[in-house]
């Protein structure tokens, strides 16, 4: 599987690394779209994919955060479209200053989901070249959004 390309899982099915091991070097360098990763599994998967163009997370990703300090996909430098859904884990909002999005993110899309517009703003100054924001699924706090210079 080292020329492996793209993975894309549709349904219920979620990668998940149980148990990984130190000593395994194993690595998809080729792999350039990824669905279906499961938040608490992503810094091993992850580490293993690092040319990743497309990447879908997809599970408890607010309880992920509320546990660990930070959610970390900065060093995917090609990264260019991100899906994070959430699965609408009660009536918990999610904190998108508990990611560090790739730099080089074009397109971000946001499911099932608590969220506050605030939250949204910030998008338009971590991620400067985002071009395509979609929002499918979320329930807002507020019900206007006022935006300012930095996020038309």
């Amino acid at each position: 599987m080292v020329n492996l390309r793209h993975l894309s899982v549709s349904g219920r099915g979620i990668f998940v690394i149980e148990r990984p091991y130190p000593n395994d070097h194993i690595s998809l360098d080729n792999l350039q779209t990824l669905s279906s990763v499961d938040p608490w599994s992503c810094k091993d998967i992850l580490a293993r994919t690092p040319n990743l163009k497309k990447l879908d997370i997809h599970g408890a990703i607010i309880q992920c955060l509320e546990r660990l300090m930070f959610l970390d996909i900065s060093f995917l430098n090609h990264l260019q479209k991100l899906t994070l859904c959430s699965k609408l884990e009660g009536f918990k909002f999610i904190n998108l200053r508990r990611i560090k999005f790739s730099p080089n993110l074009k397109q971000l899309t946001l499911k099932e989901a608590f969220i506050e517009w605030d939250e949204i703003s910030i998008l338009g100054k971590v991620l400067s070249n985002l071009e395509v924001l979609k929002l499918s699924s979320i329930n807002w706090w507020e019900s206007d959004w006022e935006t300012n210079e930095v996020f038309p």
